[in-house]
């Protein structure tokens, strides 16, 4: 058995323009999503029979990126964020998947951020229809706070560049971080009306 945790994000500034090369700054949050990978007769995901094409991100990351041929999985996710709700539930759960993949086929493996953050981008653009920004994944994988533009914002530390082919043509990004005083003493109050809307 493997576990692996990824957290959450908030956006403060360029939630949809950063699907198009313009500056965007998110920060990592406390919740987040684990994921736990047990060998099993079955493959299962929360106890009910698992369905690649309902699950996108988990399949491109276990046939297009690990070539997974081992085992049946039985998948558990515990999740701290809701769903549709801005908090990037879905990168959380890729980049976590990313992790506890790469854990459960080598256990001595380095957990690479930026790697993972890769790994998390494929998945989201897969299950997205070729259209995501780097913003999330990033985020959840570097954590701190990150800045994501068409090109490196100054006063920031680039960290790697994505490039994406959408149906509107290619976007490429700078992934970027800006350190955070480490005497900072501020907080991010969240709200969620309970409604969710789809990216």
């Amino acid at each position: 058995m493997v576990r692996a945790f990824a957290p959450g994000k908030c956006i403060l500034f360029g939630e949809h323009a950063v699907v198009y090369g313009h500056p965007a700054v998110a920060v990592a949050i406390d919740s987040g999503v684990e994921i736990e990978l047990t060998e099993s007769d079955s493959w299962t995901i929360e106890g009910m029979p698992f369905h690649s094409e309902k699950h996108p991100h988990i399949s491109h990351i276990l046939d297009d990126v690990f070539n997974y041929d081992g085992k049946p999985l039985k998948i558990n996710i515990e999740s701290g964020l809701f769903s549709a709700a801005g908090l990037g539930s879905s990168a959380a759960l890729s980049n976590a998947m990313g992790a506890a993949v790469l854990r459960m086929m080598d256990a001595n493996a380095e957990l690479d951020s930026i790697k993972l953050a890769r790994i998390g981008h494929a998945a989201e653009a897969k299950a997205q229809f070729g259209r995501a920004s780097p913003t999330d994944t990033a985020t959840s994988a570097l954590g701190g706070c990150v800045v994501v533009s068409g090109e490196q914002v100054e006063g920031t530390e680039h960290i790697f560049d994505a490039t994406l082919h959408t149906p509107e043509g290619e976007r490429k990004w700078s992934v970027c971080q800006v350190d955070l005083p480490s005497d900072l003493d501020a907080w991010l109050v969240l709200g969620f009306t309970g409604i969710g809307s789809p990216t």
